[in-house]
């Protein structure tokens, strides 16, 4: 049996490894992260556990051994740097001043991968996080904001065989904490040269919103509704926008799957895939989707009965029992699109995802996590809504019982927040002398306006507003005669 200490560049930690032999390897052990004042082992509360872990080797070659050992010991501390840190310093310092970049790296790199995806889809496995982590767990202890491009050596050297990707990722990262005020300082890692970019890819990405406007799901709920008792598709889309569920999961629901309750309509549903132990995903959807679905399942109980339809899918086409297919319901989605005057067609490239379907579900998962507040306290919760893996999330996976009664009214309470105010109707102006005045009944809605103005040589025409205001504006010239210019495209038709 044989004792081996590893101290870190600071002396303020250490790294002890016991070896022992045993049957099935030469050599076997345990490494684990000792505090400053050499009592007991560190236990990292975020994750439960004590930061230690196993090391078998099949070797007695001491070099071999000292060089897994030390993998070891990058592994742990990339993955508990907070409560090593915090046991370094007796308290976790995260100011922008103080705060190194593994410690960012731990607080703040998923949340920099979830913002790479511009329609809010969050991956379940956060791999460009972990390589975040793995990079900066090599750099010196020292707070950012001293850092240097020296000090960048040990990564740079790796990113020398490494996919020139991974460059962009860290300095992009680098570049998110500091636009974020989560570090200070500037940004060591060198600048790479662009590629110029494709124009008309940046007039496409003008016109593509990353999520809809609280007034445009008003509106859409709306459209989904006068069309409910009509189409089956009002409900696909409803479910997706108000609900963040697939086409795919949606084409297996049956009518027996969603629950009708007085105050909530809930969808019951499993994902047994899924990691973590909760595979019961039953969860309510927002009033506005709730609604569809209501007109939707009230018009076929007047063609059939209650017990008929439970059997029944929700996508139905007729009688025949065929459902319908994915292409029908983006076409669908793409008609509700055009009419916000939204762009879903020259923004696909071949072979992605339709953008009208991630459009929805993006903007269903930027009400759940910022408009309800999920995001950052209630991040599990914000995860269960959106249908998202809690695997990592032993809290909310193993101790929050989501599907309870009183954990599905607390869903849909969340869901509340999340669920636009409806549109009530058209706005009339304030108009005084040279002043017109449109607003809105709550700051949660956007009033939208559609106005032609005549200026005189010399007028001017002042556009505000305390929220942003954004839009088009086309100008024509007046004729003499009292007609408007044409368009230098337009021909006049030869009669």
């Amino acid at each position: 049996m044989e004792h081996c200490v590893i101290r870190s560049s600071t002396r303020l930690l250490q790294y002890a490894a016991l070896l022992y032999s045993i049957s099935s390897y030469r050599c076997r052990g345990t490494v684990w992260a000792v505090p400053p004042d050499a009592r007991g082992k560190i236990f990292d509360t975020k994750k439960n556990r004590y930061v230690v872990t196993e090391v078998s080797l099949n070797t007695t070659d001491e070099n071999t051994i000292k060089d897994r050992i030390l993998h070891a010991v990058w592994d742990l501390w990339g993955s508990h740097a907070e409560a090593i840190y915090r046991a370094m310093y007796g308290a976790f310092a995260r100011a922008a001043a103080d705060i190194t970049p593994q410690i960012a790296a731990q607080l703040y790199a998923e949340r920099y991968e979830d913002s790479l995806h511009r329609l809010g889809q969050t991956p379940k496995e956060h791999r460009k996080a972990a390589k975040i982590r793995a990079y900066f767990a090599e750099l010196p202890l020292k707070p950012m904001a001293q850092f240097t491009e020296r000090d960048l050596q040990p990564v740079l050297k790796k990113l020398k065989d490494a996919p020139k990707a991974d460059q962009k990722l860290l300095r992009g990262f680098w570049n998110y904490c500091l636009e974020r005020r989560y570090c200070q300082g500037a940004n060591p890692f060198p600048e790479q040269q662009s590629k110029r970019s494709d124009p008309k890819r940046k007039s496409n990405a003008v016109f593509t919103p990353e999520h809809l406007s609280e007034g445009e799901i008003a509106h859409v709920f709306q459209t989904l509704l006068n069309q409910a008792a009509k189409t089956p598709m009002a409900c696909a889309a409803a479910l997706q926008l108000g609900g963040g569920f697939s086409i795919a999961q949606i084409q297996q629901l049956r009518w027996r799957d969603v629950l009708f309750e007085p105050d909530m309509v809930r969808i019951r549903t499993r994902d047994d895939a899924c990691g973590g132990s909760t595979h019961d995903r039953t969860r309510p959807i927002m009033l506005g989707a709730a609604e569809v679905l209501r007109c939707r399942y009230e018009a076929l109980c007047k063609e059939t009965t209650a017990r008929q339809l439970e059997n029944r899918f929700l996508l139905e086409k007729g009688k025949d029992g065929a459902i319908l297919a994915s292409s029908e319901l983006v076409r669908y989605n793409n008609r509700i699109l055009a009419e916000l005057g939204i762009r879903t067609t020259a923004v696909t490239a071949p072979g992605e995802e339709a953008y009208s379907r991630r459009l929805l579900l993006a903007t269903y998962a930027h009400q759940v996590m910022y408009a309800a507040g999920l995001g950052c306290a209630e991040k599990g919760t914000g995860n269960f809504l959106c249908g998202r893996s809690l695997m990592g999330d032993t809290t909310s996976c193993d101790y929050i019982g989501y599907t309870s009664p009183e954990g599905q009214r607390l869903l849909a309470a969340c869901l509340q927040r999340a669920t636009p105010e409806k549109h009530t109707g058209e706005y009339s102006p304030h108009i005084s002398e040279n002043k017109a005045e449109c607003l809105a009944n709550s700051t949660r809605q956007t009033v939208r306006v559609d106005a032609d103005i005549v200026l005189l040589p010399g007028g001017e025409v002042m556009l505000t507003s305390a929220h942003g205001v954004a839009g088009a504006v086309k100008v024509r010239e007046l004729l003499p005669d009292g007609t408007l210019r044409r368009k230098p495209h337009e021909k006049k038709n030869k009669v």
